[in-house]
């Protein structure tokens, strides 16, 4: 437990004119985040990602530190052969070619086919992440799918490659029977990731930021634009400025190094 422990000292000349120090008692006050409280419960469920050294290898651990259906158990890995960012490059390509197609210029047949074309990539990276096995995460999963639902889910990964969010589980029988086929994980779970390393903040300070949007391209643009001028009237007290439309605004602001906090609400292509 991390803890501050105050108190005050006093600098003479003379060490003699120092009165009996032995029975000075100092009281430790916990440091606690004034946005969480020392009573934050931790995350429902964690995922462990890590990566072998040659870097091509997944290795998973399933923890659950408000209960104990899990403590950092071995549930499988997969070998990929390549290093994520390789493996999943064509991934990549069909994700950003989706992107390239705003929902201005879809159809509404287009716009169903890219829905199903996202659903069939997340079955591809189920499939390709976590093959099956007695002890793999994919037979956990089956065990705590519904258990779990709705709940949180942080993920903690040495790769930060992998598009954990759009992952869809799903399970058939051997006759092609449909078991279950879930949401993508940020539907399915309150869903969270993190590098491994440092710590994820308890809190991060922020008073001045600026959001950024195309000019009028974007349906929920709008809706977070709202969301945004609202922040200065809640108890959070951030001022937002913006939009900003255009890269030099961006580029501007970026060099004031003044702004704590940037959020974009426009279309993007992935580039490795």
């Amino acid at each position: 437990e991390l803890l501050t422990l105050p108190f005050q000292t006093e600098v003479v000349i003379d060490a003699v004119v120092l009165q009996d120090l032995a029975n000075v008692a100092v009281q430790p006050e916990p440091i606690v985040s004034s946005a969480r409280g020392k009573d934050a419960p931790p995350p429902d469920l964690e995922l462990r990602v890590m990566l072998s050294p040659q870097g091509t290898e997944l290795h998973y651990y399933l923890h659950s530190p408000a209960r104990s259906d899990y403590n950092y158990k071995p549930v499988g890995g997969v070998d990929l052969r390549k290093t994520p960012a390789d493996f999943f490059k064509p991934l990549f390509n069909r994700l950003s070619t989706a992107a390239r197609l705003s929902n201005l210029n879809r159809t509404p047949d287009q716009t169903q086919a890219m829905i199903q074309d996202l659903a069939d990539m997340g079955h591809i990276l189920f499939d390709n992440l976590f093959p099956e096995s007695e002890s793999s995460f994919k037979a956990e999963y089956g065990k705590f799918r519904q258990k779990y639902r709705g709940e949180g889910l942080m993920i903690t990964s040495d790769d930060p490659w992998i598009p954990w969010e759009i992952v869809r589980p799903y399970l058939a029988d051997q006759d092609g029977n449909v078991i279950y086929d879930d949401p993508p994980l940020c539907e399915m779970f309150q869903l969270s990731r993190w590098l491994a390393g440092r710590g994820a903040p308890d809190q991060v300070g922020m008073a001045r930021g600026v959001w950024v949007a195309p000019a009028g391209n974007l349906q929920a643009a709008q809706q977070e634009t709202d969301y945004f001028t609202q922040l200065n009237r809640r108890e959070w007290q951030v001022s937002m400025e913006g939009p900003l439309s255009t890269l030099a605004d961006v580029n501007t602001r970026f060099r004031g190094g003044t702004t704590d906090l940037y959020h974009f609400a426009c279309h993007g292509n992935f580039n490795t």
